[in-house]
C-alpha cells in the first residue's frame, strides 16, 4: 500500500513515511487512540497510489494498531452507480412525460417535477394519493380501473390508456398513460406509469375527422364521378356517381366489396377516341 519495503518502513516514525500524513485523518485519529484509548475507523484516497483505504485505528500498551483495507474498486462502483443515478435522474426530471412510481395500491411514492408543468400540481401534492384517485374522467373512473386491474395480472406487459384528467386551473386535458409492473423487479418494486400530454393530438384527429367528414360530404354531392386510387391501383376512395355506373347502390356498397384492381375495373368499359374507334386498354388516357 505505502510502496516501499518492510525494511524501509520498520523503525521509522509513521508520519515520515506516509506523504503528508499529518494533514491527513490517520495523524487525529491516531492522537485520538493514544490520548482516549478509543478507537476509530475512516475512508481516505491516497492521491501518491491513487488509492482509496478504509483505516481503523485502535488503541494499545505499546501505541497504537493501524489496520489498512484496500477499498478502491468499491468506492469506484459507489462512484459508478452515483453517476449512473445521477445521469438518470437528470433524464427523469427533465423529461417532457411525467412519471410516477405506485405500490399494488396504486399509492404513488414518487412523481416527476414535470408533473407540475403538465398538470398544474406539485410533485408532493401527489406522493400519498391513488394514481386515478380524481374523479374528474367522462367514465367515471371505469377505465382507469380496468387499467389498473390488467396492470396488476401481466407483470412486465405494457398496458396503454387515454383519458381525460382535470388541470390544478380548472381546465382538462387528455392523457395518454402506459403502465408496466415491475412490482417484482428488484430495486425497482413498484408499478411505473408514464404519462403524456395529447390533448393537441386529439384536437388534430378530432379536427381531421370533421375535416374528412365535410370533405367526403361535398365529393358526395356533386355531380361528376370521383374516384382515387393508391400507387398498387387499389380503391382508396369513390363517390355514389361511380358506384352507380360500376354497377353498386352506393359508394358504400363499392368500397365493401371484395377489392378488385383499378385496370380490372376499367376493363369492364369500352372506351373509344374522338372519331369513334376502339382504344386499345395501354392507350387509354385513364390508365395512361
Amino acid at each position: 500500500f505505502l510502496q516501499k519495503t518492510r525494511g524501509g518502513l520498520v523503525g521509522f516514525n509513521i508520519f515520515e513515511v506516509i506523504p503528508k500524513g499529518q494533514d491527513s485523518p490517520l495523524f487525529q485519529y491516531c492522537q485520538q487512540a493514544r490520548t482516549t484509548g478509543k478507537a476509530g475507523s475512516f475512508e481516505y484516497f491516497a492521491p501518491i497510489t491513487n488509492q482509496w483505504f478504509h483505516t481503523y485505528v485502535y488503541p494499545s500498551e505499546e501505541g497504537v494498531y493501524v489496520y489498512f483495507r484496500d477499498i478502491t474498486e468499491r468506492k469506484r462502483a459507489e462512484e459508478c452507480l452515483h453517476q449512473s443515478e445521477n445521469h438518470f435522474r437528470a433524464l427523469i426530471e427533465n423529461n417532457a412525460d411525467g412519471i410516477a412510481l405506485t405500490d399494488a395500491q396504486g399509492v404513488i411514492t414518487y412523481a416527476s417535477p414535470s408533473t407540475t408543468r403538465m398538470v398544474g400540481y406539485l410533485p408532493e401534492e401527489f406522493v400519498g394519493g391513488r394514481i386515478f384517485g380524481r374523479k374528474d374522467y367522462p367514465d367515471g373512473g371505469e377505465a382507469t380501473r380496468r387499467l389498473m386491474a390488467r396492470v396488476l395480472v401481466e407483470p412486465r406487459k405494457s398496458q396503454v390508456l387515454e383519458f381525460c384528467t382535470g388541470h390544478k386551473d380548472g381546465t382538462f386535458l387528455w392523457m395518454e398513460v402506459v403502465g408496466i409492473n415491475l412490482l417484482d423487479e428488484p430495486g425497482v418494486e413498484a408499478i411505473v406509469w408514464n404519462f403524456r400530454d395529447v390533448t393537441q393530438r386529439k384536437q388534430l384527429v378530432e379536427e381531421a375527422a370533421k375535416a374528412k367528414e365535410q370533405l367526403e360530404a361535398i365529393l358526395g354531392n356533386v355531380a361528376d364521378g370521383i374516384l382515387v386510387v393508391d400507387a398498387n391501383n387499389s380503391l382508396v376512395y369513390v363517390n355514389d356517381v361511380v358506384a352507380r355506373k360500376y354497377g353498386f347502390p352506393s359508394a358504400s356498397d363499392l368500397m365493401g366489396a371484395p377489392q378488385l384492381a383499378f385496370d380490372q375495373m376499367l376493363r369492364r368499359f369500352a372506351t373509344y377516341d374522338e372519331r369513334g374507334r376502339p382504344l386499345p386498354f395501354e392507350e387509354r388516357p385513364t390508365v395512361q
